[in-house]
C-alpha cells in the first residue's frame, strides 16, 4: 500500500483499502474477535489508514478515519 499511495488519489486509495483489506479485516474480526490475531489485524487497519491520510506513523489513527470517510474496524 505504502508503495501505490503516492500514486494514487484519496478515492481510488479508498477503492483499493475496500477491495484488498476491509473485506479480509471484516471476516479477520469475526472469528479472532479479541485474540492476538485479531489485534494484529487492527493494528494493520491502523498502519493502511495512515498510510491513506499521509500521516506520520505515531499519529494518532482514530481522528484519520473521518476525514476519509472509512469506518473504523471495532
Amino acid at each position: 500500500m505504502r508503495l501505490i499511495a503516492s500514486f494514487m488519489t484519496t478515492d481510488i486509495s479508498k477503492l483499493f483499502y475496500y477491495g484488498s483489506f476491509h473485506s479480509i479485516m471484516s471476516y479477520g474480526f469475526i472469528f479472532y474477535g479479541d485474540s492476538t490475531e485479531g489485534k494484529r489485524l487492527f493494528t494493520t487497519q491502523n498502519k493502511v489508514i495512515r498510510i491513506m491520510a499521509s500521516a506520520h506513523e505515531r499519529e494518532l489513527s482514530g481522528s484519520l478515519f473521518k476525514p476519509i470517510n472509512t469506518p473504523q474496524s471495532c
